[in-house]
């Protein structure tokens, strides 16, 4: 009902229908959660298991949820947050979740030496707090795992995954240097049988990349030059053996 201030108009009267929704509403949440110094998940579909169907959630900071959560599947910040539930007949609820972000794992590595094939680098020899369970990992998404990780041969960077008890973790790089051996041969025999026809040198230990590979004849003239590797000489110059 509208009351106009005096000689403003007459009075009026809106009508509105109120009918109640036979969906349910109800917001299921843990009274606590636990995360780790990585980030928990807010929107975790565990975290509301038990909830009506359909529900629409928002996350909020403050207990009149005016203040959204900018980023609620990475909580770094240990406090009170608070879940809202909207069905599909607009019906709401509201609850808080208590969340306790712990400190991360932390641990060190020592700097592993310098080895020349056929030696190579133990990476379970490199953390340095024993109260953590490991894995070393070939990338940095910890998702290529080493085989081996007590003897690395090739040189390369590496990573270790340290967890603690609760299932968090912290992450360290570690860079192995293993000096390859070379051997170059001393003939080849370039008649095109397929048996030594390219003058190619051999590495053990592995090799990523060369600066260059260089052939001179015996008067100083470069006869042959890659920056590829694997590649080698054919026995030719200027298209001629």
């Amino acid at each position: 009902e509208l009351l106009p201030y005096a000689y403003l108009g007459c009075r009026d009267t809106f009508y509105t229908k109120i009918s109640s929704s036979s969906e349910p509403m109800n917001l299921v949440l843990p009274d606590s959660l636990i995360g780790c110094a990585s980030g928990l998940d807010l929107t975790a579909p565990g975290i509301t298991r038990g909830s009506s169907p359909f529900l629409e959630l928002e996350y909020f900071s403050d207990a009149s949820a005016s203040l959204l959560v900018p980023y609620p599947k990475q909580i770094t910040q240990s406090g009170d947050y608070y879940i809202r539930g909207t069905n599909r007949s607009g019906c709401l609820q509201t609850k808080k979740i208590d969340v306790s972000i712990l400190p991360p794992s932390l641990f060190g590595v020592s700097e592993p030496p310098v080895v020349a094939f056929p030696d190579g680098v133990n990476l379970t020899l490199l953390p340095d707090n024993r109260q953590l369970d490991y894995s070393y990992w070939a990338n940095s998404d910890l998702t290529v795992p080493i085989p081996n990780p007590a003897f690395i041969s090739q040189s390369g960077v590496y990573y270790i995954k340290g967890t603690d008890v609760s299932d968090c973790f912290s992450v360290q790089e570690v860079t192995v240097k293993v000096q390859p051996k070379f051997f170059v041969p001393t003939a080849f025999t370039p008649n095109r049988d397929g048996r030594n026809d390219r003058f190619l040198y051999q590495v053990q230990g592995g090799l990523k990349t060369i600066r260059y590979f260089k052939v001179f004849n015996r008067w100083g003239v470069e006869v042959f030059s890659s920056t590829r590797v694997g590649e080698g000489w054919d026995g030719t110059y200027n298209g001629k053996a």
